[in-house]
């Protein structure tokens, strides 16, 4: 009976940990492969400008540096900026303070589309963290997926061979 529930316990949390691969897997490659396109469409641009924007809502947060006792405040805003008479919306981090209906100054691009995007704020580093999930999610999900297939055929050989002795 133990046993049993050891196992259920044991299973549970395997398949979480298989949940957990396929997230960091499946969010990886996504991230990696949409900045891509977004740097990739921004050095391809026929129209890079710069442009008044508005800030229309922000939301504030705090990255607090344990060694160095600073605390870094991010402001991520969302912003309204015209192109051509065309009114765009976008979203663009900031690091110094701002509030609704400042006036900012961004630097947007044409997309394939036509339509105008505020140019990303990724950078390498962030490709890197996405490869590196990518990576990560690949162990656990490979590691998971052995786990839980052997734990099957183990339990299959057990029954095979209590079926053969009882016969």
């Amino acid at each position: 009976m133990e046993k049993t529930r050891k196992s259920k316990k044991d299973l549970i949390y395997y398949i979480a940990a298989l949940i957990l691969g396929l997230v960091l897997l499946i969010g990886g490659f996504y991230e990696a492969v949409t900045s891509r396109i977004a740097a990739h469409e921004y050095k391809n641009s026929s129209d890079i400008r710069d442009v008044t924007a508005v800030v229309a809502d922000y939301k504030i947060r705090s990255d607090d540096d344990d060694d160095s006792y600073e605390s870094r405040t991010k402001y991520d805003a969302k912003l309204y900026f015209k192109v051509d008479g065309k009114t765009y919306e976008g979203k663009k981090t900031f690091y110094n303070e701002i509030s609704k209906g400042d006036m900012v100054t961004v630097t947007v691009y044409k997309t394939k589309k036509g339509a105008y995007k505020i140019e990303s704020n990724g950078s390498p580093f962030d490709f890197l963290l996405y490869c590196i999930s990518i990576a990560i999610g690949t162990v656990i999900t490979a590691a998971m997926i052995t786990v839980l297939i052997s734990d099957d055929s183990k339990k299959k050989k057990k029954d095979n061979a209590e079926d053969k002795d009882s016969a």
